[in-house]
């Protein structure tokens, strides 16, 4: 008879006990596979704060003096030394100060930044006629960005080329502008 009280109750309750019960597994089968309920873990953080950069001008960029020719002409100062080279056309350099530009660079010692140049400018005379200076680089090689290494001291001496554009029809005077120089850290 303890047989039959065990199917009897089997049948009548077992469907809803065995359901719970499997409810009950299946919930902590659940909880073991998936570890624990709340886990933490504590990871670091931290930053370094680095020099600012400056940018200090110590020589500007001068083509000198320059009679126009009979035909466009595109003339540089070399990157790596103050010569003026004519690379087309018939204008005359006739003297003047002749210097490619100098900047030096103060940052966090033994870093690297990145160095970008602009791509063209124009500078003016006092009636507004311009002229076309192009094609700026570094010293050293690159091209108009280029990464350079600071020193164990924190500096970095640049120096900047260019090429003028000299028009057959240039007007006569004293021609300036301005120009950018971009630094940032690597």
């Amino acid at each position: 008879m303890g047989q039959n009280k065990y199917v009897n109750a089997k049948t009548q309750n077992g469907v809803f006990t065995l359901c719970k019960n499997a409810l009950s597994v299946s919930f902590v089968g659940m909880a073991m596979m998936s570890g624990a309920a709340y886990a933490q873990q504590s990871f670091p953080a931290s930053t370094r704060v680095l020099t600012p950069l400056t940018v200090t001008n110590q020589n500007d960029l001068n083509f000198g003096r320059i009679v126009a020719g009979t035909s466009r002409s595109n003339i540089r100062i070399r990157r790596n030394n103050n010569n003026l080279n004519i690379i087309n056309g018939d204008a005359t350099p006739v003297g003047g100060t002749v210097q490619r530009a100098g900047f030096i660079i103060a940052a966090e010692p033994l870093t690297s930044v990145q160095v970008t140049l602009p791509q063209n400018i124009n500078i003016r005379n006092s009636n507004g006629d311009t002229m076309l200076v192009r094609r700026f680089r570094l010293n050293g090689g690159g091209g108009r960005i280029v990464s350079r290494n600071i020193d164990n001291s924190g500096n970095l001496s640049i120096f900047v080329s260019a090429q003028l554009r000299i028009e057959p029809t240039q007007a006569v005077g004293v021609y300036n502008g301005s120009y950018e120089v971009t630094v940032e850290y690597n």
